[in-house]
């Protein structure tokens, strides 16, 4: 409990704190530095507490018992920390210090920053209190549940720390813009402060390709983006991110865009803590594939909605007047309208995807939300041609256009010739144009970068590439994506595409964290005879006294397209009544299905069922299969029948959907199921992603070296 009083201090301290940001006589200042730091010391305290809970395995925690047990090792334990929403707003709380630690360091706003980070800091830590991080229970607990296996990978363990480095360096922006306009200062602080948002930038960044990374090459999600309410609302503040960085250039040479410095930060925010909170309060459940969102957070969106938009907006409407040289935005939009409407764009396309997370709230159809989907994508081309469009005008030689163009349709005729069914998809034309459009994209900046090379320039040609690349291998991949149910049986090979498959005898279990992994290996002819040998697992494992199985999948990269092995856990086949099901050249159908109550609740369920091979219908079976289910569910007796067609024994599994059964041969036993996905482009969707974080790493060396050239030129 002493890690809750420490939160209770911080709360009451940062409180006091305030007070004294807001008074004028120097000498309490000296009061307000004693209560910031109390409060930055009692939060570190609290988390080191939190900390040790878990890694001394101290199950009477709530937060500890439901997110780790005595299996996992250090570094896990440390990991579990951040997990869950009591975990995830601590990181949150963490960050937060260091930028009020930043503020303190600002010798013209210091009192004013920290007012406002304070009051940011005040609401995640209501959010971390009303969480009870800290909650115990009574029953004596020998381990705990542990951490949902599908969170305890490397990619996993990094990935959040990344997103709320973004999240606090975006309030420390946010704060910085309100303390001048409270000020009344001028605008240096913009220049001062850019950093904060390349850093929120790279954290933004590493978050997106983190989780992407992992979606798609540990968990087998299907693809590395399916604009998820939680990928829409990161990309959302990515734009946004983006199109301050894009506005500071002209700010920088010709003093113009300053109310967009004040005015996008107060969004950014306030879309930041509302999409946040919007997904972890349960509204969003049916919607988001990420396993925290939770209830009991509903009411605090209202107050989002009114604390961090409603009134920052009405404070710079009425304070933004009073400042020196006040300018209107049109009139950068008639000294540079093409590559202001590319800026506004960005906004655009932020504020589209802001909405396809919020669009669910008020309505559950899905279909509208894919509609949005689609627009984003559409005005994102436009977007591009638009780049191109200013780019090239301003080029005072027509080299680099020739150059860009020649590249350019070199790279489409080369895809072309590699992926000759493209000709044949039905967007053929939007496919060809899209990768036209981004091979030019990229190649124009390849070119300009060779001109003059620096930190700066190799930054941008990094994170402007992936953008072209990540266009091309999504117009690939979209048209030519395949997928595959097969079932491998031991000394049989099966084909897909231009692949052989055949499952080996051998198996092996392994034990994991929660469990044991089984893996089926799989010997793999690739299309240029190259023999390798693939490993998917299926990894069984009880969590929270329910039994699970996870599929690890087996993953192989070529530059021409991604081969994905999927297992399934079960390899029965599925009837309903009424429908027939081809399986490996028979039909099958259930006729019927009746069920009747016995004494003490148990139940008696027949099935009547055809099977008849696919190009002999004389070739008939028709028999009754029945099961005797106990009141918990449980199957007690099951009736098995030979089966003269499949020349095997059937026998009945599982009902589900209360009319509807699952059977297996004994063939099936020695059969493993798998989902084969062929996936072209997803080269140039991978290096994109590292491209932009690359980048992203460029410019940050980049503004280090300028601050430490300045700092060099002070000295001397």
């Amino acid at each position: 409990m002493m890690g809750q009083y420490f939160l209770l201090v911080a709360f009451i301290s940062a409180w006091i704190a305030l007070f004294f940001c807001l008074q004028s006589n120097r000498k309490k200042e000296k009061w307000f530095f004693f209560f910031v730091v109390v409060t930055m010391l009692s939060v570190v305290l609290a988390f080191g507490l939190y900390l040790q809970a878990f890694i001394l395995n101290q199950f009477q925690f709530v937060n500890v018992f439901n997110h780790s047990n005595k299996a996992m090792s250090f570094i896990q334990l440390v990991a579990c920390s951040w997990s869950g929403q009591s975990g995830s707003l601590f990181l949150w709380l963490l960050f937060t210090q260091i930028t009020l630690f930043i503020a303190l360091k600002d010798r013209f706003l210091r009192k004013e920053i920290s007012f406002f980070i304070l009051l940011l800091h005040i609401l995640v830590l209501v959010l971390l209190l009303q969480s009870q991080p800290f909650q115990t229970h009574t029953m004596q607990a020998i381990d705990g549940i542990g951490l949902n296996p599908v969170l305890s990978h490397p990619l996993m363990v990094t990935h959040p720390p990344f997103a709320f480095l973004s999240y606090a360096f975006l309030g420390l922006y946010f704060s910085v813009g309100m303390a001048a306009l409270l000020k009344k200062q001028e605008f240096r602080w913009i220049h001062r402060y850019n950093y904060a948002l390349y850093v929120a930038f790279l954290g933004l960044t590493v978050t997106m390709v983190l989780g992407s990374l992992w979606a798609y090459e540990i968990t087998g999600w299907g693809g590395y983006w399916s604009f998820d309410p939680v990928e829409s609302g990161s990309l959302s503040l990515w734009f946004f991110v983006l199109m301050l960085l894009h506005l500071y250039p002209f700010f920088k040479k010709f003093g113009k865009g300053r109310i967009w410095f004040y005015g996008v930060p107060i969004f950014l925010v306030f879309s930041m803590f509302y999409v946040s909170f919007l997904i972890r309060s349960g509204l969003l459940a049916s919607f988001t594939a990420h396993a925290y969102a939770q209830g009991s957070l509903v009411v605090v969106l209202y107050g989002i909605v009114g604390m961090l938009l409603v009134t920052p907006g009405l404070f710079l409407w009425k304070a933004y007047s009073k400042l020196p040289l006040p300018e209107k935005p049109k009139m950068l939009f008639k000294l540079y309208p093409v590559k202001f409407s590319i800026i506004m764009f960005m906004g655009f396309l932020a504020f589209l995807l802001f909405l396809q997370v919020t669009l669910p709230v008020f309505t559950q159809q899905a279909e509208l939300t894919t509609v949005l989907t689609k627009v984003f994508i559409g005005f994102f081309l436009v977007f591009l041609i638009l780049c191109l469009f200013q780019v090239f005008r301003k080029e005072s030689s027509g080299s680099i256009f020739l150059k860009s163009n020649a590249f350019a349709l070199a790279g489409v005729m080369f895809l072309y010739w590699q992926y000759p069914q493209l000709k044949d998809s039905s967007y053929g034309v939007l496919c060809a144009c899209s990768v036209y459009i981004g091979f030019l994209w990229s190649f124009y900046w390849i070119l300009r970068t060779l001109r003059t090379i620096s930190l700066r320039s190799i930054g941008l040609l990094f994170v402007h590439c992936a953008v072209g690349f990540l266009l091309v291998g999504v117009s690939v991949n979209a048209p030519l994506l395949s997928e595959q149910i097969v079932f491998l049986t031991p000394g049989q090979t099966h084909q897909v595409g231009a692949y052989l498959f055949s499952q080996k005898k051998e198996h092996s279990t392994t034990s994991m964290y929660l469990g044991q992994k089984k893996t089926s290996p799989i010997e793999c002819i690739t299309p240029t005879n190259t023999k390798r040998t693939l490993y998917p697992s299926l990894w069984h494992y009880s969590r929270n006294f329910q039994n699970y199985s996870l599929p690890v999948p087996a993953m192989l990269f070529h530059w021409k397209e991604d081969l994905q092995i999927i297992p399934f856990a079960e390899s029965g086949t599925l009837l309903h009544p009424n429908q027939s099901v081809q399986r490996d050249g028979y039909e099958y159908k259930l006729i019927s299905f009746e069920t009747k109550e016995l004494d003490n609740g148990f139940v008696l369920e027949k099935a009547s069922i055809q099977i008849s091979k696919n190009n002999h219908r004389s070739e008939i079976d028709k028999f009754d299969l029945q099961r005797v289910v106990h009141p918990s569910g449980k199957q007690l007796t099951n009736s098995s029948v030979y089966s003269e067609v499949l020349q095997d024994n059937i026998h009945w599994v599982d009902t589900v959907e209360k009319d509807s059964v699952v059977v297996l041969t004994d063939k099936d036993r020695i059969q493993n199921k798998y989902e084969i996905r062929l996936k072209p482009g997803m080269f140039w969707v991978r290096n994109s992603y590292w491209l932009m974080i690359f980048g992203g790493v460029f410019l940050l060396l980049a503004l280090i070296e300028k601050y430490l050239k300045k700092r060099k030129k002070r000295v001397q």
